[in-house]
């Protein structure tokens, strides 16, 4: 898919580019220059507006804008039609170079996992226990030396990450996203389903697996991919490591091998969206501030429900609920809603958001493993999921009448 402009009609570029015809200007070297920091503001505008149609690293985004401005101003044509072809060739110059294999290098607040190597989409996940590769060592150790990081804690699982991309920035982040996603679904299981926490005096994030403090990115020589280019946590502190007794290990190895099976197995946009959807569930229960986690928790469900009307999200998490156990999950899903809408509008902060958090896990939980994946292959994309989710909500004998006009409807059109 050629990169446009989200909301295309709605969107005034012609006000931004006159805006860089004020600003930007190319040097004798051939350089973009700028005479105002308002073009760091115009670019972060163009970046929100322009949709690339392709899973890249906001660097390479920035890179493919850059070039895109630096050629309208050369050729002194800043008409948006132009821009935007500008645009789509700098994007698709991008995307035509050849892709190499890249190794992501991290750790995990985990003492032993029941597997070795994990496959999530087109990416691969090795288990190295205790130590990295020898081949990456020496050049990691390198970096996080001469960036006076200390040294990585011995009882965290390392393991590696590798994926195909066209730049080691989008590499990057395929490389970090397949990580998440594999951090979300053991934090779906090895979570608590609830937990109180009385007088603690620090906070801590929900996620009982938490990444190290350093992801560093090689090539398979074991170089690192750029030595500038690295990921770390501030504020990091020493996580508590889960150690996982015989039983949790033999229930893992066999629940996530089949949900991994499942995950693979969902049609491409379905597994886009699921991945969405995992990332900010992860990423929401890494906050120490639980509302800063309930904010993000609630904008996975709506991912995984594609809506943001809260009338909408609540039915259709009410689909997968029988009859029993719906009246009672109707009242905690509205007053979920009546907290979220009196904490974002009002400002209302006194009931503590980590019940919520909590509940919200569990429907996460049940949208991605007990529903989407349980059908994985079945579905093309979240649209046909919540269709699907839609009809559930309807009385059998509805169902039935709507199937035979369906079916009418079918042998009219042939």
């Amino acid at each position: 898919m050629e990169p446009k402009i989200k909301s295309g009609k709605t969107q005034n570029l012609k006000i931004l580019l006159k805006k860089f015809k004020d600003i930007a200007s190319i040097d004798k070297d051939g350089c973009l220059v700028y005479t105002s920091f308002e073009f760091f503001i115009i670019e972060w505008i163009f970046l929100s507006m322009i949709e690339f149609g392709s899973d890249l690293n906001v660097a390479s985004k920035r890179s493919i804008l850059s070039s895109s401005i630096k050629k309208v101003i050369e050729d002194n044509n800043f008409d948006e039609n132009y821009f935007i072809e500008q645009v789509i060739s700098f994007a698709g110059e991008h995307n035509r170079i050849e892709e190499k294999e890249y190794i992501l290098l991290t750790a995990i607040s985990v003492s032993k996992l029941p597997f070795r190597v994990i496959k999530l989409g087109e990416s691969i996940i090795q288990i190295h226990g205790r130590q990295y590769p020898a081949l990456f060592k020496k050049s990691r150790e390198t970096v996080l030396k001469k960036n006076s990081f200390k040294k990585e804690k011995i009882s965290l699982t390392k393991l590696t990450v590798k994926v195909k991309a066209k730049d080691y920035r989008d590499a990057y982040s395929k490389a970090f996203d397949c990580l998440e996603i594999f951090r979300a679904f053991l934090c779906l299981f090895l979570n608590p389903s609830f937990e109180l926490r009385f007088a603690q005096r620090e906070a801590k994030p929900l996620n009982k697996i938490l990444r190290g403090e350093v992801a560093t990115l090689h090539t398979l020589d074991g170089q690192m991919a750029n030595e500038k280019f690295f990921y770390f946590l501030r504020d990091y502190k020493d996580p508590e490591i889960v150690i996982l007794d015989n039983r949790q290990q033999d229930f893992l190895r066999k629940t996530l091998k089949r949900c991994f099976k499942q995950f693979n197995n969902c049609r491409p946009k379905l597994q886009t969206t699921l991945s969405k959807a995992l990332v900010s569930y992860v990423d929401a229960f890494d906050e120490t501030s639980m509302h800063a986690a309930f904010i993000k928790t609630w904008r996975a469900i709506e991912v995984l429900t594609k809506t943001d009307q809260n009338d909408i999200l609540i039915k259709r998490c009410l689909s997968l609920y029988n009859k029993d156990g719906k009246d009672i999950e109707r009242l905690m899903l509205e007053a979920i809603r009546i907290f979220r809408n009196e904490y974002i509008h009002e400002g209302n902060v006194d009931q503590d958001p980590s019940l919520a958090c909590y509940h919200l896990q569990g429907i996460i939980y049940n949208l991605v493993v007990r529903y989407n994946l349980h059908l994985s292959g079945f579905f093309n994309s979240i649209d046909d999921s919540v269709i699907f989710l839609d009809n559930m909500q309807l009385d059998k004998s509805l169902l039935v009448n709507r199937k035979r006009i369906i079916d009418k409807a079918l042998k009219s059109k042939k």
